[in-house]
């Protein structure tokens, strides 16, 4: 990314700030103001800095949030052998968003949330519904949300190049109290993706068949249609006092013929008098290819009309162990004060992929939340 595009993001991060702030003072009252710097670095060059602010406001039945987020990127990875210009980039995204939630009844609620992300060469904005009952005795709540995204994708390199996509979300979700110490949450997705799905920076090699060197390179071409499912069980347990426990199991599946399963354990321990509280999390999941991706393309001198070379619709897996500590100081003036930092190993093992087989990453965040 250029610097003047820097300087601009930068200069529109600050004002974002700012209106939180300003949100979060005294005259407006909020209920609750944080923030969080997270910092990504992965063995394959790849570098992300990433500040957030969030704030909230309860009136009555309302319920107003506000949130900002920053993505500092910058890259000289492997991944870029596949671009048109492999000299590696720096870039920033700035997203900003909104929701409101109202409480209709003693039962039910709803709510709507509006967002924009902005980056050099992708912009999108997004706005969604939510409708939540309570019902068997508030032992049960039934949610139904819709979502709806434009998605505008040129190139930094041709200002000619434009493209646009467009995204329709459904989710349906059932939670269930099973008892004094315990929940069990339902929930099922279902996306359409229209338009162009393809990185317009990405090129696939065409080799020979029996060539050891690939003859030429074409643009990447996708399906311009996706219909994706994901369908997730998750149970929540209180499994002595001060140990919370939570197993998930999702299931994912689209029309590109991509397949993945992925399970997610976690425990929240309170320590001592509950000033501290430590999280540890443990998450691995598995997926097979699309069915249009190669790791070789030996068709020359015919392209296939579908091809990638994203390694992330190949066959994969990947692990996750992450530890998070907090602590909540006793305050006077505040209703709650709380400091947290924590830190993820991550892990992924691309199974068919020429030019990558592994990625180990390490994710550390520090965040502040206050509450009035």
């Amino acid at each position: 990314m250029a610097a003047t595009d820097e300087r601009a993001t930068r200069l529109r991060w600050a004002s974002a700030a700012l209106a939180l702030t300003l949100v979060a003072g005294p005259g407006a009252a909020a209920d609750r103001v944080g923030g969080a710097v997270s910092y990504y670095a992965d063995d394959n060059a790849v570098r992300v800095v990433s500040p957030r602010v969030s704030a909230t406001v309860e009136r009555g039945r309302a319920t107003l949030d506000a949130r900002a987020a920053v993505d500092f990127v910058s890259a000289a990875s492997v991944d870029l052998v596949t671009a048109a210009s492999p000299r590696g980039f720096e870039e920033t995204r700035v997203e900003t968003g909104a929701a409101a939630k109202w409480r209709a009844s003693p039962l039910q609620t709803v709510g709507a949330d509006a967002s924009i992300s902005i980056e050099p060469d992708f912009h999108t904005w997004r706005v969604g519904a939510l409708a939540a009952r309570e019902m068997f005795s508030r032992h049960g709540t039934l949610e139904l949300g819709y979502g709806f995204s434009r998605s505008e994708i040129g190139r930094r390199d041709d200002a000619a190049f434009s493209r646009g996509r467009t995204t329709y979300d459904l989710l349906l979700g059932y939670s269930h109290v099973l008892g004094p110490r315990t929940a069990l949450d339902v929930g099922s997705t279902l996306t359409l993706v229209d338009g162009f799905q393809a990185n317009p920076y990405r090129w696939v090699r065409l080799y020979a068949p029996g060539g050891t060197l690939h003859a030429t390179a074409v643009p990447e071409q996708a399906p311009e249609t996706r219909w994706r499912s994901g369908t997730s069980l998750r149970l929540r347990t209180r499994l002595v006092p001060h140990l919370f426990g939570l197993a998930e199991y999702r299931l994912y599946a689209d029309t590109w013929g991509v397949v993945a399963h992925t399970a997610r354990l976690r425990a929240t321990l309170g320590l001592g008098s509950e000033a501290w509280t430590l999280w540890l999390e443990a998450r691995g999941s598995t997926q097979g290819a699309a069915s249009f991706y190669r790791a070789r393309y030996a068709t020359f001198p015919s392209a296939p009309d579908l091809r990638t070379a994203d390694k992330d619709l190949g066959p994969m897996w990947t692990a996750l162990a992450g530890l998070h500590l907090e602590w909540s100081p006793p305050v006077t003036r505040l209703s709650a004060l709380r400091f947290g930092v924590g830190g993820d190993l991550y892990r992924m093992r691309y199974l068919d992929y020429a030019f990558l087989t592994a990625r180990t990453a390490v994710i550390g965040v520090f965040d502040v939340t206050t509450e009035f």
